[in-house]
């Protein structure tokens, strides 16, 4: 403990801590003028009808509109949002044979293999010709992919070479030549093997019967919580009633059936993706670039939500989790401001240690001060492990101080109070908390950077003689990472691919196709073969791994 109070010393002794403090300080001040996220969009009723120059104080015109308009936020598209879950459900029942598309278009080549060897070619070729239209119709329309309802899906060579093998076999049965001809064209074709072996590239996109009973089940619940607000909206007056108690019904009404339509749809992508196999998925038309994480993470809040829902009778108004490119809410506010400065130090702090890490071994060796802390009675690893608890211990330090300022100076600018954030845990697990306990896990995330950093960098120091190339190195491997973050590579056992785990607490997919910089460089987004707890692990692996290794190669170096 003494000698890693020596070596924290020698740290804050250092005039390069100075100017590392003071642009950590400049950095706090400039992100008050550059940081422009995406303000959250205020989608409440009230505002949403305010944009559509609906008169929000006047109960007559809202009642009217929600009635008797069939544009969008009106009863009817509700309404319809819950026909399209119920859908959904009936178009995707593992139960119902005539759901799993794949065995329809198998049948077809079978009746279609049948006819061909059939002794009569004028009665093959007629039925031929009312087969091939019908295999055609159910694989385009089930692999249809523009609103994502499709019912089996295709790899882009199997779509295309079964069209295009239909319409040249319906050309020829349509182009006059006798039928015994047409039937000898077909086998020429080799018409059933190419659709038979084209056919193994197509999918039947159906859940599994106990995902699709949870679904099932959250479709009854939301049909119910429907039912018992259509009952509170027949108590209203048809004329000057209370236009807050009208708002917030069908506030009620809207977040319900979208709660109940994201379930339903996201729950059985899930369940049809895993039952495919996820990374054969990919191969398919429509799931290239399906994301399974974000799909279960979306099923987990709503499902919380409907369920608050149906316990508290009221919705939960909520904000959603730090994510550097987006708002908590619809104005900036302390954890908005907190999680950008904090990304931007951490990035300054773990590059100094990265710098300050690797040299702090070799310097003493160059300058003859590790010869006279080894004339003490310190033991080697007395040594090296007071280096590396005091590199920790300052990298922490930087950064609980600038997390306090930060907090401080988010408070006064922007304020110290917000709504409850709703976290996501590993897309598994909703929670709701204050937006201090956010900030402290946050903190933590980035606290488990600087660890590993830390414990690296030391490492890199005890191997690598020469300064300069052991600062390169250490560097390197950081900016390694944030490279890795930016192609969005997700390797969970490699130290410097997957450092950001606060995209594990549901703020990743908060906007898709944002195009923020900071978010490009700092964040990236989970995907399903990767835990927290994987994660987690790991660096806890690597961080135990990198200071065994550190002591074997240290007690080896010849103190001269």
């Amino acid at each position: 403990m003494k000698l890693t109070k020596i070596e924290l010393k020698k740290y804050f002794k250092n005039p390069i801590t100075y100017i590392v403090s003071a642009l950590l300080v400049l950095v706090m001040l400039v992100s008050i003028m550059i940081y422009k996220p995406t303000l959250k969009i205020n989608t409440t009723i009230k505002n949403m009808y305010s944009n559509m120059k609906i008169d929000t104080q006047n109960y007559n015109d809202v009642y009217n509109f929600f009635f008797n308009d069939i544009a969008t936020l009106s009863k009817n598209t509700f309404d319809n949002k819950i026909e399209a879950s119920k859908n959904y459900l009936d178009n995707h029942n593992p139960n119902v044979e005539s759901n799993d598309v794949y065995k329809k278009l198998n049948n077809i080549v079978v009746q279609i293999e049948n006819n061909i060897i059939n002794e009569n070619p004028y009665i093959a070729c007629i039925n031929i010709k009312n087969l091939l239209p019908q295999f055609k119709t159910i694989l385009t329309t089930s692999t249809d992919n523009r609103d994502e309802t499709f019912t089996a899906v295709a790899t882009k060579d199997a779509k295309n070479g079964l069209i295009s093998l239909i319409d040249t076999s319906i050309a020829i049965l349509n182009d006059g030549t006798p039928e015994p001809a047409q039937i000898e064209q077909l086998n020429e074709k080799n018409l059933v093997n190419n659709l038979k072996n084209l056919l193994n590239g197509v999918k039947s996109f159906i859940p599994t019967s106990s995902e699709f009973n949870v679904a099932n089940n959250y479709y009854n619940k939301g049909v119910k919580l429907v039912e018992s607000i259509n009952l509170k909206l027949s108590t209203l007056p048809l004329i000057d009633g209370d236009v807050n108690e009208l708002l917030n019904i069908i506030e009620e009404y809207s977040r319900i059936t979208d709660y109940c339509f994201y379930i339903v749809t996201n729950q059985i992508k899930v369940s049809a993706i895993y039952a495919i196999g996820e990374e054969e998925a990919k191969n398919y038309i429509g799931l290239k670039d399906i994301n399974t994480y974000e799909y279960k993470e979306s099923v987990t809040k709503y499902k919380y939500l409907l369920d608050y829902f149906e316990t508290e009778k009221t919705y939960l108004d909520y904000v959603e989790p730090i994510n550097i490119a987006y708002t908590h809410i619809n104005n900036v506010n302390i954890a908005d401001y907190v999680g950008f400065v904090c990304t931007l130090c951490t990035f300054v702090i773990i590059a100094y240690i990265c710098i300050a890490g690797a040299i702090s071994v070799n310097s003493e060796f160059n300058s003859g001060t590790m010869r006279m802390i080894a004339t003490k009675p310190f033991k080697k690893n007395k040594i090296i492990t007071s280096k590396i608890w005091a590199t920790i211990l300052y990298g922490l330090i930087l950064l609980i101080s600038t997390f306090i300022v930060a907090v401080i100076m988010g408070g006064v600018a922007y304020g110290f109070s917000t709504p409850p954030v709703m976290l996501i845990i590993n897309a598994s697990t909703a929670i709701c908390c204050s937006v201090y306990i956010e900030l402290l896990l946050f903190l933590l995330t980035l606290i488990i950077q600087v660890v590993l950093f830390a414990s690296l960098s030391i490492l890199i120091s005890t191997i690598i003689k020469n300064n300069i190339i052991a600062s390169l190195v250490s560097c390197i491997l950081y900016f390694v990472s944030i490279v890795f973050n930016i192609v969005n590579i997700n390797i969970s056992f490699l130290p410097f691919t997957n450092i950001n785990l606060w995209k594990y607490f549901g703020g990743s997919f908060l906007l898709n196709n944002n195009k923020n910089f900071f978010a490009l460089l700092f964040t990236s987004k989970p995907v399903a073969t990767n835990t927290i707890i994987i994660n987690i692990v790991s660096f806890i692996v690597i961080i135990i791994v990198a200071q065994i290794v550190t002591h074997i190669v240290f007690r080896k170096k010849e103190i001269k």
